[in-house]
């Protein structure tokens, strides 16, 4: 399917502020760092189009104090959970019950949204939050007179259709999302993949949803990057598992390829084994890369710079890498996560279909494989998936799109003239 070309999103009219416009950003933060960075990008575009604007964000993400904040912008942080399983979650640090960790979270966020009163509460990605614990808190916020305006954030793809409309019925967000939220904004386009169909929304959800285009902090790269091809040109090739807490297995099986045919792939490798891995998986992946052209990070708050500089990307198929990926138009190999949820994988498999990048299933993943589909992108001179990105461009304006699409809701509380 060949998608249209992106629009061209005009910045949001500035104008004279009756009061700093304020907007609350609520990211549960269970897994991984994706969550938090794409806040931070939708923070930066909100200060932009309406400057002295405030912006809190409140996060379980145990990273944030790592990270650069856009200006007018900080944070509270939440006691940290993390997933362990479908629908189960546990204390991340702190030696105490899910059940008490659970009433602290939901209090601190009430407090957090009575104390700043914001004119604008953006939920990301869980529409009653973890394991609904802003549910009760957007019942009471929508039953007063004077409220925020309620809006809920979706990436493009949350899991498996089927398996995304069973929980939302068993969980009530259906309701929620005809009655409570103002507005709807998903960070995509239609054309790729499109939630209001597969996720079965009502007719008053779908009349407030509208599609921002994907989160990107700025314009895709429009230069393809330089050809090395040959054995005496050395490949930069930077490999990246997110927050680390999975992905073990794709950072061994390129080391053992490296070890066991490494002599035919002539670069130098940059692996990011990510904050949250298991110290006992970092020393024996440090071991297993002892003599080979590899580095180690273990965590880099800002990645873009990185792909711009690399030859070829490997990484799991998450929403901010991948939209960072599209952006800096290199080479993508993308391994993605099957558990708990299918939504790299449903990603991956579509990335591919446009010629966007190339994927192997985790099912499928070993050395030859690795080396089978590494040699043959890195040896390949004309760079197919940066001219399919050329023809058929995603829209990478989301976070300007979505701070224009704030502006009718700020103007309606008076906040702008």
């Amino acid at each position: 399917m060949k998608l249209e070309p992106a629009p061209v999103v005009p910045r949001a009219v500035t104008e004279k502020a009756a009061e700093p416009p304020r907007l609350l950003i609520y990211s549960h933060d269970t897994f991984g760092l994706g969550h938090f960075r794409r806040c931070l990008k939708i923070a930066k575009a909100f200060n932009s189009a309406y400057p002295q604007s405030a912006i809190l964000i409140v996060t379980g993400q145990q990273q944030a104090e790592r990270y650069r904040l856009p200006e007018g912008t900080d944070f509270i942080k939440l006691p940290a959970v993390v997933k362990v399983g479908e629908s189960r979650y546990q204390p991340r640090s702190l030696g105490s019950s899910f059940e008490k960790i659970f009433e602290l979270r939901q209090n601190l966020i009430s407090e957090a949204i009575r104390t700043f009163q914001p004119h604008i509460f953006l939920v990301d990605h869980a529409p009653l939050g973890m394991k609904g614990e802003i549910k009760k808190t957007l019942q009471e916020l929508k039953a007063k007179n004077s409220s925020p305006a309620l809006v809920l954030g979706l990436r493009d793809i949350l899991d498996e259709p089927e398996k995304v409309c069973a929980a939302w019925e068993t969980e009530g967000v259906y309701p929620v999302l005809d009655e409570v939220y103002d507005r709807i904004f998903i960070y995509g386009t239609s054309k790729f993949f499109d939630p209001v169909s597969e996720y079965r929304f009502g007719c008053k959800a779908r009349e407030k949803t509208d599609f921002t285009g994907f989160i990107s902090d700025g314009n895709p790269s429009s230069s393809s990057p330089a050809k090395k091809v040959g054995r005496s040109a050395r490949q930069k090739i930077l490999l990246t598992i997110g927050g680390g807490e999975d992905g073990m297995e794709i950072v061994y099986n390129y080391l053992v390829m490296l070890k066991e045919l490494g002599d035919e792939i002539n670069a130098a490798t940059t692996i990011v084994l990510g904050p949250f891995m298991q110290e006992k998986w970092r020393r024996m992946l440090i071991a297993e890369a002892i003599g080979l052209p590899v580095r180690f990070e273990e965590f880099l708050p800002e990645l873009a710079p990185h792909f711009e500089k690399a030859d070829l990307v490997i990484s799991m198929g998450g929403y901010n890498t991948v939209v960072e990926i599209l952006s800096s138009a290199r080479k993508a190999l993308i391994i993605p996560r099957i558990y708990p949820r299918k939504e790299q994988l449903l990603r991956a498999q579509r990335l591919s279909e446009l010629g966007l990048v190339n994927y192997i299933s985790p099912v499928d993943l070993s050395p030859g494989k690795l080396f089978d589909v590494v040699y043959s992108m890195i040896n390949d001179p004309t760079n197919k998936l940066f001219q399919a990105r050329k023809k058929n461009p995603l829209p990478l304006d989301g976070a300007a799109k979505l701070a224009e699409l704030c502006h009718p809701l700020l103007t309606s509380r008076g906040v702008l003239k």
